[in-house]
């Protein structure tokens, strides 16, 4: 049994950041389990490679979940691909820097969680960030330099590309520079997390530079199973390896950064949730914690189509020969078609004028593509164009709940979408805002007609049918071990768990609401802080156990 000071669960976008600042000081030993494996797979680092990642049963780096029949979406089960590999979601993600609108940190500190303003936050988002505006001298008050997470804008000159932004006026919006920046509303283009070429996964940022510090472990393979407790205190780990069960134990603190999925399931499976379903399961309660698995928020996702004649689109380099050239340069150059992130231009928009942010986003690419990249050949020849639209603040709730009381085994995940009667009334209002972008001009000279919604969606109830049989996520669950700083809440705004001792939550799930964007760079943002919070409180207890002493 091995003995560290901090133990980390979890090697994804906040495990690496507190793997990184933690062991920085080289008097304290510390170690992190992943389920997944090394970063080393090709696709993971070709920004384009992002095509062999997502779909279902492609790759190993993937954990596959499903959800639960969706009772708002025809019963169906939606795919919810989770990054399982060193750098968690963020080597399989579309590498889009967002950290949301500052109204969504200071509704958190209204809502009690004292110290996560965006006040508050802003310094921890420079903090991380290694910007290339800065580094061209365009500083100001939003990004940092010199920092681990190297982010940029890279646009492609592409006529589908060009296209989409030119269509702002004529649809009656904006362009902005920058969403990180003071004008968030508008179309443009997006920063994104890579460098010279490749991915800039939180792994690659943080964990890559430091691996070989003598006082870090990096335990991939490493399934955790359960919390082990020495009355209340979380102690160490029983996890599985190669078929083997082992025990790692920690001095100070056990810290989960398992994701909105995995923190959850591996508290109740370690006795902290509510008792009575723990109990369904014979598992005993350390401490009784009704929301644990409760509060889950996602993004549901709504691709509208269209199909060009002009053969200009990227749907090319799905089929062969294309993607196998662009494979191999990339490989010998790292240039070409496969240096780019699926969606380098977007947009954030409002449905209602008098919002103080804006509530939908869109993805913009410039190919006729599909949910999760599902193949289909007959739909690859196509050429055309695909925007994303999603609801940024939806008002559903959903939960994560055990399906046995084995951690090999996925819990049982119901984002419940669309639940929640004004959801509804936002998609409507946002997909009419997309097809005024989509059906542009500059569109139309390129040959484009609608593909989805279809012609025979014209009316509002046909139009919700064809959502119920579409829709899909866009891969941002938060919410399930809330933060706040009432006694409900699972962790408190030190992100420490109610009830027990030396075990804290730093990952996506402690968002109290979902923030109006793409959630990794949040994520590391909370990492970031977190770290800090983590130093600060055990100097401060060291001090006064001194003093006590």
């Amino acid at each position: 049994m091995e003995i560290f000071d901090y133990v980390i669960v979890g090697a994804g976008s906040a495990g690496c950041v507190l793997a990184n600042r933690l062991s920085a000081d080289p008097t304290v030993r510390v170690a992190v389990l992943e389920a997944g494996g090394k970063d080393t797979h090709p696709l993971i680092h070709m920004p384009a490679g992002i095509v062999g990642l997502l779909p279902p049963g492609k790759s190993k780096a993937n954990w596959d979940y499903w959800t639960e029949p969706q009772t708002q979406l025809g019963n169906r089960r939606l795919f919810w691909p989770r990054g399982r590999v060193l750098g968690g979601s963020s080597s399989i993600n579309g590498m889009v820097y967002i950290r949301g609108h500052a109204s969504d940190y200071d509704r958190w500190a209204q809502l009690g969680c004292t110290g996560w303003s965006w006040d508050d936050v802003l310094p921890y988002f420079k903090k991380s960030e290694d910007s290339a505006r800065c580094a061209a001298g365009k500083h100001d008050d939003h990004h940092g330099l010199g920092s681990p997470l190297h982010t940029e804008q890279k646009l492609f000159s592409h006529p589908l590309v060009e296209a989409f932004l030119d269509a702002a006026p004529e649809a009656g919006f904006l362009n902005t520079d920058d969403f990180n920046g003071t004008h968030m509303e508008g179309l443009g283009v997006f920063d994104t997390t890579t460098k010279n070429g490749s991915r800039w996964s939180a792994a690659k940022a943080y964990l890559t530079p430091v691996k070989n510090r003598p006082n870090l472990s990096i335990i991939t393979h490493a399934q955790a199973e359960k919390i082990i407790f020495d009355k209340q205190r979380a102690s160490g780990i029983a996890y599985i390896s190669k078929g083997k069960h082992h025990t790692i134990n920690a001095r100070r603190e056990i810290i989960l950064c398992g994701g909105a999925v995995n923190s959850p399931q591996l508290l109740m499976l370690s006795g902290i949730g509510p008792a009575a379903h723990l109990q369904s399961y014979n598992i005993p309660v350390v401490t009784c914690a009704d929301e644990v698995g409760k509060n889950l928020q996602d993004h549901l996702d709504h691709l509208l189509q269209w199909t060009i004649t002009a053969p200009v689109s990227l749907n090319r380099y799905g089929l062969f020969p294309h993607n196998i050239t662009a494979g191999i340069q990339w490989a010998l150059t790292s240039s070409g078609a496969g240096t780019y992130a699926p969606t380098v231009v977007g947009a954030f928009l409002k449905t209602r004028p008098e919002l103080v942010a804006p509530d939908i986003q869109l993805h913009f690419i410039a190919g006729f593509g599909l949910p999760h990249g599902i193949e289909d050949k007959a739909r690859a020849k196509q050429h055309g164009y695909s925007i994303h639209m999603c609801q940024l603040r939806p008002e559903s709730r959903g939960s994560i709940t055990l399906k046995s009381a084995k951690a090999m085994d996925a819990p049982a995940i119901d984002p419940s979408y669309l639940s929640a009667s004004e959801d509804i009334e936002t998609v409507l209002a946002g997909i009419d805002i997309t097809k005024r972008i989509g059906n542009a001009s500059v569109f139309t000279k390129l040959g484009a007609q609608q593909a989805w919604p279809t012609q025979a969606m014209q009316s509002r109830d046909t139009l919700i049918e064809g959502i119920k049989a579409w829709a899909e996520t866009i891969y941002h669950p938060v919410g399930t071990c809330r933060m706040g700083s009432d006694d409900r809440s699972v962790v408190d705004v030190r992100l420490r768990v109610r009830g027990v001792e030396s075990l804290r939550v730093v990952d996506a799930s402690v968002m109290p609401k979902l923030i109006s964007g793409n959630t990794n760079a949040p994520t590391i943002m909370i990492a970031e802080k977190a770290s800090d919070m983590i130093l600060t409180d055990w100097k401060t207890g060291h001090a006064m156990h001194k003093m006590l002493k």
